[in-house]
């Protein structure tokens, strides 16, 4: 059971980590320009929620 949830907590790991990759590379290149809450003050909530988990 433990080795299970060890799986888990890597794969959900891993998954994060893509996420938060994918975003940044995303607003880097400037393909977030038109997403509607990438704007303040929604973009302080983001942030608060991304790397807040």
């Amino acid at each position: 059971m433990k080795l299970f949830l060890k799986k888990i907590w890597i794969i959900a790991s891993v998954l994060y980590f893509l996420i938060i990759l994918s975003i940044m590379l995303l607003a880097d290149m400037g393909k977030l320009v038109n997403f509607p809450l990438a704007h303040p003050p929604y973009d302080k909530l983001g942030h608060f929620v991304l790397y807040g988990i």
